[in-house]
């Protein structure tokens, strides 16, 4: 073997000087103007298969010092961070552009769970913060609507409204989303005004994004990412109602939503797998949920042609809205909305108390984020008996929970309830989404109460019984029996008395819960 290298390198050698004066002696052929085809005399053809044993040695050595080099100086801008309570290791990656495995490999971590307080390594040199642009500057360059050096993802979509479904690209960076539809029309509304398709989203006015499998009518499945908000690109309407809205922020609580339908088909006409359908959703959903939690800034760049504007008691009272002065944002409430999507929420079941009707007005009024699901019965006494027990065990660590009660004069009502009942607690728990209903069977209409911010006696359990809303006395309460109950007007919620008597006697109860996608 040494001999070949010594052969390989001598020859190399010649090979060199050789090259040279062929090169020289081209060069003056050429000065000369002649053209010939001959070659030096003594040029000759190295040992190819002993280069390239050279050459082999030679480009790993380079390789593996290059590598050793970059490591070297990687780890010499390694930084430490400190976990905060709504981290999460695929936040932080995306933070600092790398890969989550990289960043498990460079903290010896054997899986992605990570604890507030919690000192990592992070590398530096590429930290990637959240881009901030004064206001002032961004009115003087409203051309620039996000930084070009931003990284972003792209998905081929379908924007879903109750005007028309429009397919475009979806482009997701830390601080925006943008819809950039395939043609670039604008549609008349009914004031006869053209509304541009494109859309723009700041992170700050995101609360979350979900995704959705759906049948559709065609009997295949639609991918769906959901977007809820908590602005609506509305500077007036925003300042006037500001306090509330922020509220609304903090506590999570969406006044709008627009949907995205993963397209069937690429640009160049390729149709996409399930598979890569549901994992596009997937990431365009965990990337704008990781990225509004973490925005900061506070820039006004939201347009949005289409969206639904969430309405509900609780908004009407607080925020006395005025339809008229957003007419030119807001979409159709929901059911338009259904049929865009091609899909309405149904009944997993027989209901003694629901009509399709009734069941569809419910469903309007809950939080927007579970309002593309189908329901599932989980408890009803024609079927699993009059035992409190048996049904508190069956709704244990399940939310959010629909409960609907008929009683032997007819009267319809129930609860919207938005939190786990763990069988008996101390006091009262569950949150402000929490909200009672009634059905006024002649006219087939749902009337719902929802929190009147007066007090927090939402939900409570002991061995006596459920009740739900309360002041003086519960708004509902279903006794451990499961045979009578009562009603009256409560302070939580406001509501009158949805029975004849304050006692009544249960004929009918079901509880349903959303069905897991």
């Amino acid at each position: 073997m040494l001999n070949i290298f010594k052969n390989a390198f001598s020859k190399k050698q010649k090979s060199d000087k050789q090259t040279i004066q062929f090169e020289q002696y081209d060069q003056q052929q050429q000065d000369d103007s002649k053209i010939t085809n001959d070659f030096p005399n003594d040029f000759q053809i190295i040992d190819e298969q002993a280069m390239n044993i050279i050459e082999s040695e030679y480009n790993n050595k380079q390789q593996i010092q290059s590598e050793y080099q970059e490591e070297q100086q990687f780890q010499e801008d390694l930084i430490e961070y400190e976990v905060k309570v709504d981290d999460s290791l695929y936040g932080i990656a995306l933070k600092f552009s790398i890969c989550e495995d990289y960043l498990m490999r460079i903290n010896d971590l054997s899986s992605d769970l990570i604890f507030q307080g919690q000192i990592i390594k992070v590398p530096k040199r590429i930290e990637k913060t959240f881009s901030v642009v004064p206001i002032q500057e961004q009115k003087q360059k409203t051309e620039y609507i996000w930084n070009p050096d931003t990284v972003s993802q792209k998905f081929e979509v379908i924007y879903c409204n109750n005007k028309q479904n429009v397919q475009g690209q979806l482009t997701l960076t830390s601080d925006l989303v943008l819809f950039n539809p395939l043609q670039q029309d604008h549609i008349e509304d009914n004031n006869q005004k053209k509304i541009r398709l494109q859309a723009c989203i700041s992170m700050k006015d995101i609360n979350e994004a979900v995704y959705y499998i759906l049948p559709n009518k065609n009997g295949h499945l639609d991918y769906i990412v959901q977007i809820l908000l908590s602005g609506i690109g509305k500077p007036k309407f925003e300042k006037k109602y500001r306090k509330q809205l922020d509220r609304y922020k903090e506590q999570k609580k969406s006044i709008a939503t627009v949907f995205f339908r993963h397209a069937e088909r690429d640009h160049t006409g390729k149709l996409y797998t399930e598979e890569i359908k549901k994992l596009n959703c997937i990431t365009m959903a965990r990337f704008i949920t990781e990225a509004c939690s973490n925005y900061t800034a506070i820039v006004e760049l939201t347009k949005l042609p289409f969206i639904d504007f969430i309405e509900d008691t609780t908004q009407k009272q607080n925020l006395d809205v005025d339809v008229d002065e957003i007419q030119d944002v807001i979409g159709e409430r929901m059911g338009k909305l259904w049929a865009s999507l091609e899909y309405v929420p149904i009944l997993k079941g027989i209901s003694n108390c629901f009509t399709d009707t009734t069941y569809k007005q419910v469903i309007e009024s809950i939080p927007a984020i579970y309002r593309l699901a189908n329901w599932n019965k989980i408890y009803d006494i024609e079927i699993d008996g009059s035992s409190y027990s048996n049904m508190l065990q069956e709704i244990r660590y399940i939310f959010p929970i629909l409960l609907i009660i008929k009683d032997f004069d007819l009267n319809i009502f129930g609860a919207y309830i938005s939190s786990e009942i763990n069988k008996y607690f101390e006091g009262f728990k569950g949150s402000g989404e929490t909200f009672l209903f009634n059905i006024d069977i002649e006219k087939n209409e749902v009337q719902t109460y929802f929190w009147t911010e007066k007090n927090k006696d939402f939900i409570f359990c002991d061995e006596t019984g459920l009740g739900i809303g309360c002041g003086d006395k519960f708004g509902l309460f279903i006794d451990q029996s499961l045979i009578f109950g009562y009603s009256n007007p409560c302070t939580t919620f406001d509501n009158p008395r949805f029975t004849n008597y304050e006692k009544f006697r249960i004929k009918h109860l079901e509880l349903w819960t959303i069905e897991q996608q």
